[in-house]
């Protein structure tokens, strides 16, 4: 089990992040730097909602509610993985849009 207080300071720490970036995100003009927060915004979402669905999966007291907090942790994790993978690989310069 993950401690409650270590998921509620990833998961409110991710929701800072996320904010943050949406604000500097609706000043900034397209380009590359806007590309990258977009996708750190998008890892803090996940993360958040990530932690909050690991959160009741640990809390939950039923099946029901295991086998639901646990398949919204799996996809929401699977997002994760995905939008993490996205902001580490390196920069293409816009040659995958043009190959399709």
């Amino acid at each position: 089990m993950i401690d409650s207080n270590l998921l509620f300071v990833i998961g409110w720490g991710s929701v800072a992040v996320l904010v943050s970036s949406w604000l500097v995100l609706s000043f900034l003009s397209p380009g590359g730097l806007r590309a990258g927060l977009a996708r750190l915004a998008t890892c803090a979402m996940y993360l958040s909602l990530l932690c909050l669905f690991v959160s009741g999966l640990q809390g939950a007291e039923s099946w029901v509610g295991r086998i639901g907090f646990g398949f919204l942790s799996v996809v929401f994790g699977m997002g994760l993985g995905v939008s993490l993978w996205k902001l580490l690989r390196p920069p293409t310069g816009g040659q995958e849009l043009a190959a399709h």
